[in-house]
């Protein structure tokens, strides 16, 4: 499978593993006895298992000369597994586990994929994880409907066959891989020695993604009652994950993460008014592609733990709201919370600059 057509069967399948995933969840579990804890559980297998699989998987890569299959046939078998959870006949505890870890290897395998594939840009990160949230949303709205079973199916066996295709093909061809290696070294040159681990920066970067995720699960808008504006709430999350990887390869990471956290910060202190609160979500989210990019970059052999720290911190952000606890204070949280990404991002940015620098003075 070449890189573009990669990327385009990577936004479909996160598409539908989402949304086959979201409906699941609130098709047969919410509303089943002990279905809170359950919905804990599938939280975990699909966001906090993503880190030691990703570990796993630079591991084996790496003892196989750098070769990047491990990544693709990690992403296919998450969509079996998925399969498997939406149409084996076994017990709900099973499926709970069968669709998280599924989702959890679909994601960290064809993320890190991404993340390795396209090296030098960052749109193709933005392209794949926006089209996530279409499908958690719209598998919610639709778990009433039996019926799209059918055509989760259809669509998953779709895809997982060419996929399978495609591997097949290009383990014949072996242009996929030939183009993969190239890019990696070209696109890490000059950005950040590799023996310049910074510990400050990987901090800054996971708290970055935390704090988004703490943010997307307690914001509450008032005037998010309906179906329509749902969709709409979601139609930005999605739009703003691709612009930010548009924007950044465009103008820059420092003039797109300003833009982005300044001034949604500024609109999300306005959260009454519904374009106010949708322009601040979009612009809020701008800066996903970019985490994932500004880590990979720091650990380019790695491309399976860069996506996977990241999820792990999706899966931290989660904690307080499904607990309960550490409400987010209005008008003014949401904001804040911005302006404090703009400001560990802005940190991160600035260290890494001074150590690409340093790292080309000492060449």
């Amino acid at each position: 499978m070449k890189r573009y057509g990669f990327m385009v069967w990577g936004f479909f399948c996160h598409f539908w593993i989402d949304f086959s995933c979201s409906w699941f969840i609130f098709q047969e579990v919410v509303g089943e006895a002990g279905w809170y804890t359950l919905l804990f559980f599938y939280n975990f297998f699909a966001f906090a298992l993503e880190l030691p699989l990703g570990v796993l998987l630079d591991r084996i890569c790496e003892k196989n000369k750098g070769s990047l299959k491990g990544y693709s046939w990690t992403g296919i078998a998450g969509i079996f597994l998925v399969l498997l959870a939406l149409y084996g006949d076994i017990p709900l505890w099973l499926g709970i586990f069968l669709a998280g870890f599924g989702n959890a290897a679909f994601h960290v395998g064809t993320g890190a994929l991404v993340l390795a594939v396209f090296p030098e840009k960052i749109w193709p990160s933005g392209l794949f994880v926006s089209s996530g949230a279409l499908g958690i949303c719209l598998g919610k709205l639709l778990s009433g409907k039996t019926g799209m079973k059918i055509a989760m199916g259809i669509m998953l066996s779709l895809l997982f066959s060419t996929a399978v295709l495609g591997e097949a093909t290009g383990k014949k061809k072996k242009k996929c891989r030939e183009i993969q290696r190239e890019k990696v070294p070209m696109a890490t040159k000059g950005i950040l020695p590799e023996t310049a681990f910074d510990l400050l920066s990987v901090l800054c970067i996971f708290m970055t993604v935390v704090l988004r995720s703490y943010q997307g699960m307690a914001l509450s808008f008032p005037w998010n009652q309906t179906v329509k504006t749902g969709l709409i709430l979601a139609g930005a999350t999605a739009a703003g994950k691709l612009a930010g990887g548009i924007g950044a390869d465009l103008t820059g990471m420092k003039k797109t993460v300003v833009l982005s956290l300044g001034l949604g910060g500024i609109l999300l202190l306005q959260p009454s008014s519904m374009w106010s609160g949708t322009a601040g979500t979009l612009l809020f989210n701008m800066t996903m592609p970019i985490t994932l990019v500004l880590l990979y970059r720091t650990f380019p052999k790695w491309p399976g733990i860069s996506f996977g720290l990241l999820t792990f911190a999706l899966f931290i952000g989660f904690l307080p709201s499904y607990f309960g606890v550490g409400s987010l204070p209005m008008p003014f949280g949401a904001g804040f919370l911005s302006f404090l990404s703009l400001i560990l991002l802005w940190m991160t940015i600035k260290r890494r600059e001074r150590a690409g620098q340093q790292g080309k003075s000492d060449q």
